[in-house]
């Protein structure tokens, strides 16, 4: 049987109630708490949730708990400073470390600095409601400012020296993502503009864009085909990237509370990209998961979008012009347009800029005096 705690309050005469919910049979039970000298605590539950006609003397069931002595962990062990901070998972203090796992029903871990190798620290946990867990290794990788990634091995009852030493002890554990409080931007690890290839655009297709001046900043756009209708539209915030075995990994969040890990790979041209949630799953296989793949190809460079910018610049030195073009970039969509010069502009780049034009003009002026001579005569 398991019991859930979801209030508690003081009734008369000072007695203390408990309301329970038996998680298995969803039933919800009334307990009334009463403490002996030596610590006992004895718990009378109702047959149901009503609390008004509990008493010792007429519970459905009752259960007395004595207290256990915890497990004492002696250790002048503190945890990194690189560490120490605030996560929407984890604080990390000096002495202490607390991972509220994030799942439904599920007691926050409380763990005790024992070691600390590295990137790696021992420990010795237990829950917040007192059940010991035991020795195990926490190892813990930054991938940026704002993003920690960090697995484990199986506690142990015993402490096991050798818990931190091989890779293999974490081998059945996957990586769990923890991101800070203060978050700051960080490159997306990839630029430009990726789109659908034009042989596999059938009904969805989709636009993958990373702003080439901030490169943080990262846009999908999914469009129908056939129409190019955008029917879905999501900006998001990059805060971490890396590159891992053959896969790069890029940990965005769009909003307050949307966090994304993309795997990407890129393979006989093509861009490879899926989401899987909050944490980033390694060995991702695309083939198995083709309808949470998307398969793209590179648009537009910004390697491309710089040389279109240096060829539009005009010949000749700036101070020699009295207008000159102005390049409008716009950073979304990649593309460039140039307005249109005014004529004198244009006559003055013409005039300027090549002195074989100056010469033909005073040609020009020495004939147009020849002439008129002659005329005269």
């Amino acid at each position: 049987m398991s019991l859930k705690c979801i209030g508690s309050f003081q009734g008369v005469n000072n007695s203390q109630y408990i309301i329970v919910a038996n998680e298995q049979s969803e039933e919800y039970r009334c307990g009334l708490l009463t403490t002996s000298p030596d610590q006992t605590i004895s718990i009378y539950f109702s047959r149901d949730s009503l609390c008004d006609l509990l008493s010792e003397h007429g519970a459905f069931e009752s259960y007395k708990l004595k207290p256990v002595q915890s497990q004492s962990v002696a250790s002048s062990c503190q945890f990194p400073i690189w560490l120490q901070g605030e996560y929407d998972t984890l604080t990390v203090t000096a002495d202490w470390l607390q991972y509220a796992q994030g799942v439904q029903g599920t007691v926050p871990v409380l763990s005790k600095c024992v070691q600390v190798m590295d990137d790696r620290v021992l420990v010795y946990s237990i829950t917040k409601c007192g059940e010991p867990l035991g020795y195990h290794c926490l190892w813990f990788a930054p991938r940026s400012e704002s993003l920690i990634e960090f697995k484990t091995t199986i506690p142990q009852v015993n402490l096991f020296p050798n818990a931190c030493s091989a890779d293999s002890e974490f081998a059945q554990w996957p990586w769990t993502a923890a991101v800070t409080n203060n978050i700051m931007p960080s490159p997306c690890g990839i630029v430009g503009k990726y789109s659908t290839p034009p042989d596999i655009r059938t009904q969805e297709c989709y636009n993958v864009t990373v702003d080439c001046e901030n490169r943080s900043l990262m846009k999908i756009t999914a469009a129908h085909c056939s129409t190019d209708t955008i029917f879905d539209s999501r900006l998001y915030q990059c805060i971490a990237s890396w590159k891992d075995e053959n896969s790069l990994y890029t940990y965005a969040i769009k909003g307050q509370e949307t966090h994304s890990c993309f795997v990407t790979k890129f393979s006989s041209g093509q861009l490879y990209m899926a989401s899987t949630g909050p944490h980033c799953v390694r060995n991702f296989n695309f083939s198995a998961n083709a309808e949470r793949t998307i398969v793209l190809e590179e648009e537009v460079s910004c390697d491309s979008l710089q040389k279109q910018k240096l060829s539009r610049k005009p010949a000749g030195s700036v101070n020699q012009l009295r207008s000159s073009q102005t390049v409008q970039v716009d950073s979304w969509l990649e593309s460039a347009s140039v307005p249109p010069i005014g004529k004198s502009a244009v006559d003055d780049l013409q005039w300027t800029s090549d002195p074989t034009n100056a010469a033909v003009r005073t040609l020009n002026i020495v004939l147009l005096v020849v002439i008129y001579v002659w005329y005269l005569i």
